[in-house]
């Protein structure tokens, strides 16, 4: 019989990713992970990016892996 030891995921993220990250954590409370943020940008109420924030929750679930890539062509990164 095969056993399979059951690791957690380590996740990084650094300023905005840090956010999506602690969103792709509280997205997933069955999933054992190990959430490491660096300088994370948590004064999003501060952010240039609240405006998007009605847009962005509008978003269907299915879309929402798409919204690191769609900020960073907005922010021309």
């Amino acid at each position: 019989m095969l056993h399979i030891q059951k690791k957690p995921i380590y996740l990084l993220g650094e300023s905005f990713g840090g956010c999506l990250l602690l969103a792709v954590a509280a997205c997933n409370p069955t999933i054992d992970l190990v959430v490491i943020l660096v300088n994370p940008a948590t004064s999003f109420e501060r952010s240039q990016l609240q405006p998007l924030l009605p847009i962005l929750e509008s978003l269907p679930d299915g879309l929402h892996f798409t919204v690191p890539y769609l900020l960073s062509f907005i922010m021309d990164l």
